[in-house]
């Protein structure tokens, strides 16, 4: 069998490290178990090869606290359940045995999930740092990266105009693939030789900066010329690189958490049969795209542009099970609880923030109005994000302190 190549985006390292599923948005089940000893197998067995660059190294060991959000929402839901049980004793004082005998058992699950959860992170890590082929990034690829930029090209596209290290993820692995393992056949008789590229693929979920906006699962057309280079394939996720790499590991439990891995779920009702519905389209008006918005933790070589068109599309969805409304992150695709209005409410998962502004009658019926998205300004004297400053570039927490200062309050 003939090496595969396979470069994954630092979202995707966190993913598998802490079992996040990007198609039901959850920490919702153990399959990442089974895949990073499938992909330590085919790597030891020499028909895989994991491609890293260095600023993967770096964007993992920053954003490692991520890898341990299974761990949070295990005890989150522990403590909830052991509350609820304790809540009972009042109203059955009968059953406080059976009662005290269901909080160890919650104990002792959540521990020994935990203590997995625990290894199973260590092993990801491990593998990634010891295990994974590193190539390098070239001076090419950052002038390659800079015109893209220059260009408005995808990854350099909406919101996320800074993205030199997501562009340079992907000429890196490319040029890696098209110079370093094609395969090169001289043909008889003084005839022009034949390149063979080796299968490869390219995984991110970051539908943003690699999606095509119509599908997600689809390379952004700005990108497919690069791909062509080395006849690299793009997949959003985990998942379907599994099916393509190695059909046999997918037994009937697994496929079945697969299919049902398609279907969004609800985090607040938890119920197994839930489903999330899209209900809506919002046409609003987004300020980031006329702000600088750069990531201040990537390459900032270029100055904001302002977009030609400073609206974006929010989509609403809600539970067909409890009712929760949701709001779909533009950003992350994140699902954001909508348990407030006209307060400012974030996503979980990046600094996204908006408000629902809405009106009730005396009856306590809601009225929805518009959304609104928030911008957040950093305070020049203290540095802190905030939703507001003054005409100085001071919070008002600054303007308070200063003006105690100068009056010795």
């Amino acid at each position: 069998m003939d090496k595969v190549f396979v470069f994954l985006d630092t979202n995707n390292w966190i993913y598998l490290s802490n079992g996040f599923n990007v198609l039901s948005k959850k920490h919702d089940y153990d399959f990442q178990y089974d895949l990073i000893d499938f992909i330590e197998k085919k790597v030891d067995d020499g028909q895989l090869v994991v491609l890293v660059n260095e600023k993967i190294l770096e964007e993992f060991e920053r954003n490692k606290t991520h890898t341990k959000d299974r761990i949070d929402d295990i005890e989150k839901k522990s403590k909830a359940h052991i509350a609820y049980l304790k809540s009972v004793k009042d109203f059955a004082p009968k059953e406080n045995d059976t009662i005290d005998k269901l909080v160890d058992s919650i104990k002792v699950t959540s521990d020994e999930k935990i203590e997995a959860e625990t290894k199973h992170i260590a092993k990801v890590e491990v593998f990634l740092k010891t295990k994974t082929k590193t190539i390098d990034i070239i001076d090419a690829h950052m002038v390659e990266a800079a015109k893209m930029a220059l260009d408005k090209k995808a990854p350099f596209v909406g919101d996320k105009r800074n993205s030199m290290a997501d562009a340079l993820h992907l000429l890196s692995m490319v040029d890696h693939i098209k110079t370093n393992e094609k395969v090169v056949w001289d043909l008889p008789f003084d005839e022009e030789s034949i390149e063979f590229m080796p299968k490869s693929f390219f995984v991110s979920s970051n539908s943003g900066d690699f999606s095509d906006p119509a599908k997600k699962e689809n390379i952004h057309p700005d990108l497919i010329e690069i791909l062509k280079r080395s006849k690299t394939l793009f997949h959003h996720s985990l998942t379907p690189l599994l099916r393509s790499l190695e059909s046999e590991l997918l037994t009937p439990e697994v496929e079945e958490i697969i299919e049902e891995a398609d279907l969004r779920h609800c985090e607040i009702c938890d119920f197994d049969y839930s489903n999330i519905d899209y209900n809506g389209r919002h046409e609003v008006y987004d300020p980031r795209k006329l702000t600088d918005t750069l990531d201040k933790s990537q390459l900032r070589i270029f100055e904001p542009q302002p977009s030609t068109n400073p609206y974006i599309i929010l989509q609403t969805a809600q539970c067909d099970h409890c009712g929760t409304d949701f709001l779909e992150c533009p950003d992350c695709d994140e699902l954001i609880v909508i348990d407030d209005y006209n307060k400012s409410i974030e996503c979980p998962s990046c600094n996204f923030k908006f408000i629902l502004h809405a009106e009730k009658d005396r009856k306590g019926m809601v009225y929805e109005g518009e959304y609104e998205i928030m911008v957040e300004h950093e305070c020049i004297q203290c540095g802190d994000n905030v939703e507001s400053i003054t005409a100085n570039g001071l919070c008002g927490e600054c303007v308070k302190y200063n003006q105690d200062a100068e009056y010795g309050d």
